[in-house]
């Protein structure tokens, strides 16, 4: 009997298998400014775009400069959340600029749709 299983099993592996390789997820350029309440830019900082349908995508993140930043990411929805911080030099080194704390974790409010061929500019608001 355990023959008989060892060989139903072995007939479903073979059946299974596939000669095409798994393909990565196509992703598409996201760029755009960072807005505080006030209107000026986010002079320096990190995005990062958290998607928000568990297990479709890994976040992905960019530095901010100049209010700019420039990432690539899947088409799909996400949490986008603000960090105070920049590791452009290797290791993390705290920014101050006058962000509401409401964009600053993982329940942000700022919630995007990404699609190729857009501009995303990020209006934060008190």
């Amino acid at each position: 009997m355990n023959k008989l299983w060892l060989i139903v099993l072995c007939i479903s592996l073979v059946g299974c298998s596939s000669d095409k390789p798994l393909k990565a997820p196509e992703t598409v350029l996201v760029s755009g400014k960072v807005i505080l309440p006030g209107g000026n830019v986010l002079s320096a900082g990190r995005v990062t775009f958290k998607p928000t349908e568990f297990g479709t995508t890994d976040q992905v993140s960019s530095e901010v400069e100049n209010g700019s930043y420039t990432l690539k990411a899947v088409p799909g929805n996400y949490r986008v959340v603000i960090e105070l911080a920049t590791y452009k030099s290797g290791s993390m080194k705290k920014v101050s600029a006058a962000v509401p704390g409401k964009y600053l974790g993982n329940t942000s409010p700022l919630l995007i749709s990404v699609q190729e061929g857009k501009i995303y500019d990020l209006r934060l608001t008190n």
